[in-house]
């Protein structure tokens, strides 16, 4: 019996043949389904051993066979994680290029890359880019859509004291701070409720011995203005306590007098700027030394005595 190849007649009938025939294009064929098993088979042995070279090359052909994105993700996070491992065993011996080199290898960014990018910003004391690369893995490892499997809390906490660091030491709110709309990002992009997370720091530098702004400290007062009354807009009645330190030279009482001048002139500062929150000025002088996190480089005297001399903003 002979078989009647039907051809179609209408205008009607060729669309519809035309769009089953595309859509069976877009069906895996049994081949290429083993195809993608073998590789993705391949690159979970080559994860393991720790074969960088062999992972990302086998990330290239899972994408390239068009296999499953979930599959490609997976290959593409194990690379990246495998690159940040050999990146930080570089740190750890002192090679600062080879480690930023082996971090370029990651075929992608996740909140680990960042991290990594930032130790390595940090030991160069490129303190701009250390404060934008850990500010933006703190961003990261706080979005359940970036990362659906976020690191503990104490970790989290030990990069946004790292981050915030990093923003005293650059002497600029830029990473923080959108020029533009007064936005924040990164520890500036939301005050928690947790006890831990109310404090910020803020890079504001004034004259030595004095309670006077220096230039630095009036443009990143100004910044931190424009921050607040964004701030004002969404909680009009938040209200923040401005604690101003002092590092550990001289005489402790008249280094506690000082940081109460100091954040009592910037809170004036900020309220002639139009910012219309309840603000408070208290000084804690050298009673409260900033508490270095785990990973830090090591630091200067001088280094040390920026971060002491800060002043921190609490949102109560």
């Amino acid at each position: 019996m002979s078989t009647i190849a039907l051809q179609p007649t209408t205008p009607a009938q060729r669309l519809i043949l035309a769009l089953l025939i595309a859509a069976s294009s877009l069906l895996p064929t049994p081949a290429l389904s083993a195809d993608c098993e073998r590789l993705a088979t391949q690159a979970e042995q080559a994860a393991n051993a720790g074969q960088l070279d062999a992972l990302l090359r086998l990330a290239r052909a899972l994408n390239e066979q068009a296999c499953n994105r979930e599959q490609i993700h997976k290959t593409q996070v194990q690379a990246a994680d495998l690159a940040v491992q050999q990146a930080q065993t570089r740190l750890a011996a002192g090679d600062l290029d080879a480690a930023e080199q082996q971090l370029q290898r990651a075929p992608m960014t996740t909140w680990l890359t960042e991290v990594s990018a930032g130790d390595i910003a940090a030991h160069r004391k490129a303190w701009g880019d250390a404060a934008r690369h850990y500010n933006q893995a703190y961003t990261l490892m706080r979005d359940p859509a970036q990362t659906p499997q976020r690191p503990d809390d104490q970790y989290i906490d030990q990069v946004r004291t790292l981050a915030g660091q990093a923003l005293v030491l650059s002497d600029d709110l830029d990473t923080v701070i959108s020029r533009s709309s007064g936005l924040g990002s990164g520890i500036y992009a939301e005050v928690s409720s947790a006890r831990s997370h109310r404090v910020i720091p803020a890079p504001v530098r004034f004259e030595t011995d004095s309670a006077a702004l220096t230039q630095q400290g009036r443009e990143q007062a100004e910044r931190l203005a424009v921050f607040l009354r964004q701030r004002a807009a969404k909680d009009p009645e938040a209200g923040i306590m401005l604690v101003g330190h002092a590092d550990e030279r001289g005489d402790a009482d008249d280094n506690q007098r000082l940081s109460e001048q100091r954040a009592e002139t910037l809170r004036q500062y900020l309220l002639s700027q139009g910012v219309t929150l309840h603000l408070q000025a208290s000084g804690r002088g050298e009673q409260q030394p900033f508490v270095l996190p785990a990973g830090s480089p090591p630091l200067t005297n001088e280094e040390r005595w920026q971060l002491d001399r800060r002043v921190e903003l609490r949102f109560e």
